[in-house]
């Protein structure tokens, strides 16, 4: 069985889903039949992208607002999520930012929103998704956190960066750990450089 026949009709939510990354996961996904729920700051771009993903695919696309710093927004996204259709099967936890600075320099602001991004906002997702499948008894659910090969390595300029990945895969292997008696599976994604659209 191939990856296409194993999660068509799944419902997928992919946060970042604008550019970038998130705009290749939407992509691949709805290839393989996924009904999507698209998440992002910029929901013009996500409006824009829906009639093509239905045309690759995807039976059903829902487009929500959804700042990942935010916890009223994130909250708000998933009562939005289970009001529109069936519990999520899937969370592709991917929103993030680079926040590029040299450590001396770089300004607390700064440092803080790429924690607030790439950490803390991975964890309020999976918070989020994981509370749903437990209290509806839906096992099985599986959450994939982005995170970076700059999570196990170090870089100039990229202090922030690199201690919130590592941070996304420290906190991924406490969660996989804790959510394992729920049946909910969790792991990491780490790519490497990749060249994107993204500001």
């Amino acid at each position: 069985m191939d990856l296409a026949q194993l999660i068509k009709g799944k419902r997928v939510l992919v946060t970042g889903a604008s550019s970038g990354l998130g705009l290749h996961f939407a992509r691949l996904f709805a290839r393989c039949g996924c009904g999507l729920v698209l998440g992002a700051r910029r929901t013009e771009k996500l409006e824009q992208l829906a009639p093509e993903l239905h045309q690759a695919g995807s039976p059903q696309v829902d487009c929500l607002a959804l700042d990942v710093t935010d916890p009223d927004s994130v909250a708000a996204a998933f009562v939005a999520i289970h009001r529109s259709g069936s519990l999520l099967d899937v969370v592709i936890n991917n929103a993030g930012i680079s926040g590029e600075g040299l450590a001396l320099t770089q300004e607390v602001q700064a440092f803080d929103a790429v924690m607030h991004t790439n950490l803390r906002g991975t964890w309020l997702v999976a918070i989020q998704a994981a509370r749903a499948w437990k209290e509806n008894g839906h096992s099985g659910g599986v959450i994939v956190n982005i995170g970076s090969i700059q999570g196990e390595g170090v870089a100039p300029g990229l202090s922030a960066y690199s201690a919130s990945k590592a941070g996304v895969a420290h906190l991924t292997r406490n969660l996989a750990l804790e959510w394992a008696r729920y049946g909910i599976r969790i792991n990491t994604l780490e790519p490497g450089y990749i060249r994107t659209d993204s500001p």
